[in-house]
Formats: structure tokens, C-alpha cells, sequence
């Protein structure tokens, strides 16, 4: 079938109008029912009215091609116990007849004029042409059969006609196969007599009392059913029409109408239309209906009462919602039902006459009231929907145009008994065919047009069709209305600080949609721990193999709940990280390896307005019922390896986030009281730069005396170290590049040295070939050069030499290097320092003829000149002994056990890894839908940085590829390394987010999903969120949220209170 295209529907039905109200009375006023004010038990009625119409429509067509009601019957007892097919089949035979020659004149005369002797006439003449055919006998044989399961043979012979016509051939090959056998066309019909009743009549009805799966009118198991069969019917029909037209154009030369085997202008009964009840319908009486005995009717369905998917609770008084619709409208008087009783056996009466193919109607009170009343209590009379007697008008209109149209076909088309390839038999079978192809296209278009309907409804009650992102901004709203203030969802962005003191920087996690907007940081169920409160066990970062740094302060746990429509994304997720002027921090990501032990994978350094934004991907694992149901029938072994490879997928949900405040530890490992290096910004930027880029070890600038001196003497101490060691870093930095300068002189010299030689080569080269022509240039340069000879060569040597700047040589080679000082070794006299490893090494400086010598009274205090390399190896050894230490766990960082009031801290030792297995079996306990699947959350591999390299510089934006991140990680645990002493110093001040992420899945989109699946999107994902909070606060649901909304949520789900920590 064609999809739902509502503009061409809208035509259709505008058409179907004007036609019905030619069928009712001029009182009557049939509009469609969006038109019309109506509930939504309306809708069940209407969807139920058009499948009821359609049935009888496709039953009243299959009349035409030999179905009547001894075969009903038979087809409706088979379809009781197996499948029931109608069947097209058939051969072709193509046999040889005889030769024929015959003699065709041209039609054309020429006529030649000839003249001689004076004498001239006309000769006329004429082309023949002699033509040999061949005859050839096409017979066709085919049948319409009914059968029941796998017996063709034994099954009701509906219509069966041979056929035959001659091909016409020039030559002796066969035009067609000697024998073809055509292929069958089938489909199963026995759906349509299952509704039928014992007396034959229709009753179909959405069975709304199954809440799984009766969402809608249009989506319910019973109407899909339907619409499976119709699609398979309206396929045959298709195959039918497509055989039929390939046949017919065998037989050439024919004076039929073919387009009058067209079913366009029949009248489909089969009309979504809706009545305004604005006075009392009586029931119509079968004698007053003009009704056909072949007709068939819509008939007896059992009463529906009002049903809906959860149960409802009653009140004080006992009233469910639904019995006190019934009380406030009670039925109509039994004046009304005796009337009915009368027409139902007027109609009884009518139906023990008929005798030809089809059972009539017989209509009862309660039939009647089935399809006419809003399914709740609402009296029959007073629905909008069409009552049982419009229906049996409109299939008697469509009985009558079909009857027409059969009279139409005898004079188009020749009678079947005359062996016509083209007769009426044929253009009948095609005309119901064409027929039940608008039937179902018809009933489908009208059940789609009862969702639409409830798709423009819902848009004009909200004033927009509503986006994922409106979604999302709605569940934020719900939440602070559904959970107590301290347990409601917060946005995840934190201000990196320390109490009472300006922030840092910013910590941010936010989505950034597709439209354009400004990104919203998300709202996660987070649990907070302070390190104030409460004594935490301190936390482990293995930087790298030897060095674990123990890091202690608050402990964050978020738990997100996302959700997922089909074809629709809930926008990006972005890391944020943002550092304010002067101020800089360090971040590592990665995951909980343990109760706490932090497995880190990646880290940076924010400081001076760096932002950096990492893009977040999500990554979604099964169920916990899909992962069970896919390995039920695995062995025991692949069973242990799935659920082995699952711990590690859940393990990998625990993504968490380290923020290491720098500026505390500084002031911690320079051994300075807290809040030093608060105002000292320039001595915080130079710490910064002597331990990040030139990573100086910390013992070279703490401060190292009496701890009980005032905190200025300890800065300035500090300083004058910090002081001095930039100095020693200038002192280096201006010797690299004097030496440098040498380098480079003295390979400015040897170059022009090298073109010198050249050019006097190329002058020897001219004369050595003016006096030995045939010598070779290679051997007359080196004749020349051993003799003596070159006159030229040597004075331009002597002027270069005279020439020459001082410290470079002029010899041909130049002096040996000095053997290379050893380690530790003071400068050689003058300043100079030695040459790096490897150089050439230029010739000493001339002498001065006067000498200068002081004393040392004399000589200025200077900076302490501290060799690097054996600092560094010192350090490394450092280093080296206490990994070992941090190794066996022998030092342990101190933390305070007892507040400042005295009181003994509640320790908090709870283990994070255990969090996912605890999700995933309330996921297992609680999800009814499998739908909320358990995310891992992976940083991106590109990155994006925006810094300033001045304060008024303008930002430049970088991204950062796998590449740069591994240089960002690895300086950053340089800088973590030198801060922790190896792990040999705590780092405080750190903060943990640990986030748990959980999608919620639906199959549809969100418009959709309220629409075709009747389902409340929000109730879902509630569920979710309470099934995540338990989880993440340790405490029962009843005591997260509000004690309205608990009564609220126990109205339509039992949940609730099961959902304990």
C-alpha cells in the first residue's frame, strides 16, 4: 500500500462526501471527524467502524467472482483449525496450426508514359507481394481456487475458463513456449472469515483490555493484524491486474475499452466521518432500509466497556475515575431499548428470508449501541461516530454500483462462453481486484488519518511540535518539582576554589544542540562528600609506573540520566575547562581502577584564561535483559567469558574528572603557611615557569629554616630563591648563546674558506689546460697545489689571514679540542665557557697585552652557581628512592580525623566500582522496558584550546590531536611529579567527580513515541531517574522525593516503593 499522503486523502474524502449525502437524509450533516467534537473512546469506535466497513466491502466484492454462502461457511470452519488461500493458477500451450500464403497488392500504382514514332501511351503497373505466415495456437487455462492448509486439490473451485486466440507469425519459430506453466498467485485469506460470527455476520474489535498491546486506534495488535493481511490481499490483487494486462496484450488488433474494467468511479464505503449528536438518532428499521440480500453487512460485536492500561485507583466513596463518567451519564430510557428490540427482530425476521450467497445482517440492541456509543458509559445515541444503520446503507450503495458496473462489462466485453481471450469473465475478475486495491488503500489511509489527527491535536494543545531539547529543558523543570531541594538533580558546573576564596576557574560538562544555542550544562543526581565532614580515605594517581601521588579532598558522584529518540540527537556533550587570569589548575581524566585508586589517561594545565573544551562520546552497551537473553542458550564457558567482558564494560561507565588546585600545593611545598602566594602573582608565575618548563627541583626554592619565623621572612626567603635561580637561568641562557655565536663564526668562516679554495681552484684549472691540454682538470689543481706553484692561492690565503676576525683560524686545519672538563669543573679562566660535546672547537682568543687581577675582597656578591647535571642526577636519585617508598604504601599522607570543634569525623569509605553492578541489576529488577542501557563516556581525540599569549594578545584557538595530548599529559605529570615530591607529599585541595551515565532508549521519535506508542515519555524516564537516585543517594525513593509527586507516581506505576537503597 501507499504511504498516508493527507492531501490526496482529504480529496478522496471530500468526494466520498458529496456521494453520502446523496445516501442519508437532507437532516444529516456527516463531517470528518476532526470536525467534530468528540472523546478519544470516540476514536477506538471510529477504528472500529471503518475495519467492520472494509471487511464487508472486500466480502461484498469477492461475491462477483463466486463466493456465496455455502462456501463462506466451509471457508470459515477451515479457517477455524488451518490457513485458508486463494489461489490463481494456470498454463499456456503455444502449438503450430498451418502455413498460409498469401499475395498483397501494393496500394500504390505507378503509371509510366511511352512515346515512339510519333505515338505515346501510359503503361500502369502494380508491386505484389507474395507473404507466407504462420498459425499458431495460444490457449490459456486458468482457475481461482480456495483451499484449506497444503490441499489445493481438495479445496472450492471459485472460476475457471480456457481461453484461446491465434499468433500470427512470418516465420516457423514458436512466438511463445510449447508449455508454460503461469506462475501461482496466492495469498491467505482465512483472516476475513475469522471474524465472522457463527450466523455470519462481522465483529471486529480492538480488544483494549491488553495494555501491551493496545496503545492506540491505530496502533493495536488487532488493527495491525489487519493491516498485515490487507497489505499481503492488496499484493494479490496487484499480481492479479498485472496478469491480466500482460495477457491482454497478446491479443493485438482488439476494439476493447480496456480502462472500463477500472474500478475509480466505484463508491468505497469506507469513510472516517463523524456526526455531530445534536439530537436523539433512532435506529432505523430493517424494513425502512433499502437493503440488498447479497449484501454483506457489519454485524453483532460483543459490548465494550472503557479499559484502560494501568489500574485505577478509587476514591473515599469507591468511584473509580471511570465509574463516575457512568454515574454522571446514565443510559437512555427503556423506551429506547424496547425500540431497538423491535428493530433487532424486524431485522431477524428479514434475515430468515435470505437464501442467496452471503448472510444478511442481524442487528440486536446491543450491536447497536457497540458501535454507536463512546466506549465509558456514554449512551449510544449520544456518540458522534456512524450508527450500524449509515453503515448499512453506504455497503448497499457500494452493492449497487457494483451491479451497475457488471452491467456495464456484459456490453463492453464479450461472454465467457465464446473463448475470447478478452471476455467478461476476465474483466470482472480485474475489476474486483482493482476494487479491493482502493478498499484497502482506503481503509488505511482513514486509520492513519485517527493518528494524525491525534499528532495535530497534540501540537495545537501544546502551540509547537516540541524538539528533544524542549524535551529536555522540560525534564529539568520536572525534576526540582519531583525531588526534596537537597536530593533534586544540579547542573553540573562547579567554580574551582578553595573556601572562601575567588575561584580559579570553572568545571563544566554541558550539551550544545544542533539549533545554534548556547550550551546548558547538564543536571545530575550528585552525591557530595566534603572532606570538612567527613574523614575520606585518600585517593591514589599512578602517574606512572614508580610514582603513585595520594591526593585527598571532596568527593563528587553524579549520575546522569540521558535519553535517546530514534533519528534525533540529544546534542553534543562537551567538557569544559575555564582559567581566570593569573590563576591556573590542572585537570585529569579517566577512570576508577578501584574502591581509590584513580587510573588517569589523560591531563592538562589550565592557567591566564585558557578554555579548553573536550567533546564527550557516548557509548552504549545492552541491557541487562538483552545481555541475559543473548547468552541463555550459550554454553557455561561462553557464558563466564560474556559476563567476565561485561564487568569490564560496566567498570568503564565510572568516567571521572581530577581537579588539582596548583597555587595550594606551591604554597605547600614551599613549605609557606596557607594563603601566601594569594597576592604574589609574579611570584606564582615565575614558580610556575621554573617548575613547568624548566622543571627545577623543589628543594633548590622552599623555604628551609626556622619554621617559627614570621610568614614574610619565609616569602622572602623564597623569593630570594626563586630570584637567584631565574638569574642562574639568564647566566646559562646568555652562555648558550655566546657559544653559540662562536659556533655559528666559526662555521661563517670555514665556509668562506671553502669558496676561497674554490675560486683559486678554477683560476689553476685555466692554466694548467693552457699548458697540458689533455690533462685532466683533477689531476693539473693537484699538480699545481704540490709544486708550490699556486702564487695566487697563496696570497689570497696571507690576505685572508690578515683578515681574519679574532678566535678564528686561518690554518688549513684547525687546532685540536681541548680535552673536555669534567663534571662539576669550574669555568675556564676569562668566562668562556667550554664548547658543547661534539663542536668544533675555535682557536683561543689572543692574548691582551695587559693583564687585570682582583682580589677576593673585591669581587661582588654573585648568585651560588649550581651545576644542573648534578642536580639532576641528585634529583634522580631522589626520585628513584622515594617511588620505592610510595611503592609499599610507607608513607601515608596525614589527614585530620577530628573537626575543629573537637568532634570525631564520620568516615565515608564507599566503593565506586561497585556502583555499576548495582545499576545494572535495579535495571534488570525495574526497567519493565529494557530500554535504559548503561553508557560509557570517552573523551574525543581532538580537542580544542583558546588561549592568550598576552593580556591584550587576542585568543587563538588550537586543536589538540593525540599527539599534542600525550605532550599536555606528559608535562602535566612533570608538574603533578614535582608538586607531589614523587609521591612523597600529599596533594589537598583536590577535587573527584565520578559520573555514572545512563541513555534512556526509545524506538521512536519523540513525537511519535507520545503519539503511535502511547507512551508518556516522561513518566519513563521519571522511573529512570528514581531508579538513578537510589543508587547514587543510598536512600529509599519515598524519602528523594516531594510526598505529592509520590502520590502522583503510585497512581500509574507500583514502583515506588520497591525502589529501595
Amino acid at each position: 500500500m501507499q504511504e498516508f499522503n493527507e492531501a490526496q486523502f482529504l480529496r478522496q474524502l471530500d468526494t466520498a462526501l458529496d456521494k453520502i449525502r446523496t445516501i442519508l437524509d437532507n437532516t444529516r450533516n456527516p463531517q470528518f471527524a476532526s470536525n467534530v467534537s468528540h472523546s478519544y473512546h470516540d476514536k477506538f469506535l471510529l477504528a472500529n467502524f471503518l475495519t467492520n466497513s472494509a471487511l464487508a466491502a472486500i466480502l461484498n466484492s469477492l461475491q462477483l467472482i463466486g463466493f456465496n454462502d455455502s462456501n463462506v461457511k466451509q471457508l470459515k470452519n477451515w479457517a477455524e483449525t488451518r490457513t485458508v488461500t486463494l489461489r490463481l493458477s494456470g498454463d499456456e500451450k503455444c502449438t503450430y496450426e498451418r502455413e498460409a500464403t498469401r499475395v498483397v497488392e501494393s496500394p500504390t500504382t505507378r503509371t509510366t508514359t511511352v512515346s515512339m514514332f510519333g505515338i505515346s501511351g501510359n503503361i500502369s503497373d502494380k508491386v505484389v507481394t507474395k507473404i507466407t505466415e504462420h498459425f499458431w495456437k495460444y490457449v490459456v487455462r486458468y482457475e481461482l481456487r480456495a483451499y484449506q492448509g497444503n490441499n489445493p486439490k481438495e479445496g472450492i473451485l471459485l472460476q475457471s475458463r480456457t481461453c484461446e486466440f491465434e499468433i500470427v507469425t512470418s516465420t516457423k519459430n514458436t512466438p511463445k513456449p510449447e508449455v508454460h506453466i503461469i506462475p501461482q498467485k496466492q495469498t491467505e485469506i482465512g483472516w476475513l472469515f475469522k471474524n465472522l460470527t457463527d450466523d455470519g455476520k462481522l465483529a471486529f474489535r480492538i480488544n483494549r483490555e491488553d495494555g501491551k498491546t493496545c496503545h492506540t486506534p491505530r496502533r493495536n495488535a488487532e488493527v495491525e493484524n489487519i493491516l498485515t493481511n490487507l497489505r499481503n490481499l492488496y499484493g494479490w490483487s496487484r499480481e492479479i491486474l498485472s496478469f491480466f494486462k500482460n495477457l491482454f496484450q497478446e491479443e493485438k488488433g482488439h476494439a476493447f475499452d480496456l480502462n472500463g474494467m477500472s474500478a475509480d468511479n466505484l463508491f468505497v464505503p469506507v469513510v472516517p466521518l463523524m456526526e455531530k449528536p445534536t439530537r436523539l438518532r433512532a435506529l432505523t428499521d430493517v424494513d425502512d432500509e433499502p437493503q440488498d440480500q447479497d449484501q454483506m453487512l457489519i454485524s453483532e460485536a460483543p459490548q465494550e466497556t472503557e479499559s484502560v492500561p494501568h489500574k485505577e485507583k478509587e476514591d473515599e466513596a469507591g468511584l473509580s475515575p471511570r465509574k463516575k463518567r457512568e454515574k454522571k451519564s446514565p443510559r437512555k430510557s427503556d423506551v429506547q431499548k424496547s425500540k431497538s428490540v423491535k428493530t433487532s427482530k424486524s431485522e431477524s425476521a428479514t434475515t430468515t428470508t435470505t437464501t442467496t450467497t452471503t448472510t444478511s445482517v442481524g442487528q440486536s440492541p446491543d450491536w447497536r449501541k457497540d458501535l454507536s456509543i463512546a466506549i465509558g458509559g456514554a449512551p449510544y445515541d449520544e456518540s458522534p461516530v456512524f450508527s450500524i444503520g449509515d453503515a448499512n446503507l453506504l455497503l448497499a450503495e457500494q452493492k449497487r454500483v457494483l451491479k451497475e458496473k457488471l452491467e456495464d462489462l456484459a456490453n463492453l466485453y464479450p461472454s465467457a462462453e465464446r473463448g475470447k481471450l478478452i471476455s467478461v469473465s476476465e474483466a470482472t475478475l480485474c475489476l474486483v481486484a482493482h476494487h479491493i486495491l482502493l478498499i484497502t488503500q482506503r481503509y488505511y489511509d482513514g486509520v492513519c488519518s485517527i493518528e494524525q489527527m491525534l499528532r495535530k491535536q497534540l501540537i495545537a494543545a501544546i502551540g509547537k511540535e516540541i524538539s528533544v531539547k524542549d524535551f529536555n529543558n522540560y525534564l529539568k523543570f520536572h525534576n526540582t518539582k519531583l525531588y526534596r531541594p537537597e536530593f533534586a538533580p544540579k547542573p553540573f558546573c562547579y567554580a574551582i576554589r578553595r573556601p572562601e576564596h575567588y575561584p580559579e576557574g570553572l568545571l563544566v560538562l554541558e550539551q550544545q544542540f544542533d539549533d545554534g544555542s548556547v550550551p546548558d550544562p547538564i543536571h545530575t543526581i550528585c552525591q557530595h562528600i566534603s572532606s570538612k565532614d567527613f574523614a575520606i580515605p585518600p585517593l591514589k594517581v599512578p602517574i606512572n609506573a614508580s610514582t603513585n601521588v595520594v591526593m585527598t579532598g571532596d568527593r563528587y558522584l553524579h549520575g546522569w540520566i540521558t535519553h535517546q529518540f530514534s533519528g534525533q540527537t540529544v546534542g553534543n556533550l562537551i567538557l569544559g575547562g575555564r582559567a581566570r587570569q593569573f590563576s591556573s589548575f590542572m585537570l585529569i581524566l579517566g577512570r576508577m581502577a578501584s574502591g581509590h585508586v584513580f587510573e588517569p589517561k589523560h591531563a592538562i594545565i589550565l592557567q591566564n584564561k585558557d578554555d579548553l573544551k573536550i567533546p564527550i562520546d557516548l557509548e552504549q552497551i545492552p541491557t541487562p535483559k538483552e545481555f541475559e537473553d543473548a547468552i541463555e542458550s550459550l554454553s557455561p564457558e561462553q557464558q563466564r567469558f560474556a559476563r567476565a567482558f561485561r564487568g569490564m564494560q560496566l567498570a568503564s561507565t565510572l568516567f571521572a574528572v581530577c581537579v588539582v588546585q596548583i597555587k595550594p600545593q606551591l604554597e605547600k611545598l614551599l613549605n609557606l603557611p596557607a594563603d601566601s602566594l594569594t597576592k604574589e602573582i609574579k611570584l606564582t608565575q615565575d614558580l610556575m615557569e621554573l617548575f613547568m618548563k624548566y622543571q627545577i627541583p623543589s628543594d633548590q626554592l622552599s623555604y628551609d629554616g626556622d619554621t617559627n619565623v614570621d610568614a614574610s621572612v619565609k616569602l622572602k626567603s623564597v623569593k630570594g630563591h626563586v630570584e637567584n635561580m631565574l638569574q642562574l637561568i639568564q647566566k646559562l641562557k646568555d652562555r648558550d648563546l655566546e657559544e653559540e655565536r662562536q659556533v655559528r663564526a666559526f662555521k661563517d668562516a670555514e665556509e668562506r674558506k671553502k669558496n676561497q679554495v674554490l675560486m683559486y681552484s678554477s683560476l689553476a684549472l685555466d692554466e694548467s689546460e693552457c699548458a697540458m691540454p689533455t690533462m685532466s682538470v683533477r689531476t693539473a689543481s693537484l699538480s699545481k697545489s704540490k709544486a708550490g706553484s699556486g702564487f695566487k692561492m697563496h696570497n689570497l690565503f696571507a690576505r685572508e689571514q690578515r683578515h681574519a676576525p679574532p678566535g678564528s683560524s686561518s690554518a688549513a686545519l684547525p687546532p685540536p679540542p681541548p680535552p673536555p672538563l669534567a663534571s662539576g669543573a669550574p669555568p675556564a679562566p676569562g668566562g668562556a665557557p667550554p664548547p658543547p660535546t661534539g663542536a668544533p672547537v675555535p682557536a683561543p682568543a689572543p692574548v691582551p697585552t695587559t693583564t687585570t687581577t682582583t682580589t677576593s675582597s673585591s669581587t661582588p656578591t654573585s648568585p651560588p652557581e649550581i651545576d644542573i647535571l648534578n642536580s639532576a642526577s641528585q634529583e634522580a636519585e631522589y626520585q628513584k628512592e622515594s617511588s620505592k617508598e610510595a611503592l609499599h604504601d610507607d608513607i601515608k599522607p596525614h589527614y585530620d580525623d577530628d573537626v575543629e570543634d573537637g568532634s570525631v569525623k564520620k568516615e565515608v569509605a564507599r566503593d565506586y566500582t561497585k556502583i555499576p553492578g548495582e545499576l545494572d541489576q535495579k535495571f534488570l529488577k525495574f526497567d519493565e522496558d529494557s530500554a535504559l542501557r548503561a553508557t560509557i563516556l570517552n573523551p574525543s581525540s581532538h580537542w580544542s584550546k583558546t588561549s592568550y599569549k598576552s593580556l591584550l594578545s587576542e585568543p587563538s584557538t588550537a586543536t589538540l590531536l593525540a599527539s599534542d595530548q600525550e605532550k599536555t599529559t606528559n608535562a602535566a605529570y612533570d608538574l603533578l611529579d614535582a608538586l607531589s615530591r614523587s609521591g612523597a607529599l600529599s596533594i589537598d585541595e583536590v577535587s573527584l567527580h565520578v559520573v555514572i551515565a545512563s541513555t534512556q532508549c526509545f524506538d521512536k521519535t519523540l513525537i511519535d513515541t507520545v503519539i503511535q506508542d502511547n507512551v508518556n515519555p516522561i513518566e519513563k524516564v521519571e522511573r529512570s531517574s528514581l531508579i538513578a537516585a537510589t543508587t547514587i543517594h543510598y536512600r529509599p525513593a519515598l524519602e528523594l522525593v516531594e510526598p505529592d509527586q509520590a502520590k502522583r507516581i503510585a497512581y500509574y506505576s507500583t514502583i515506588l516503593p520497591r525502589l529501595t537503597n
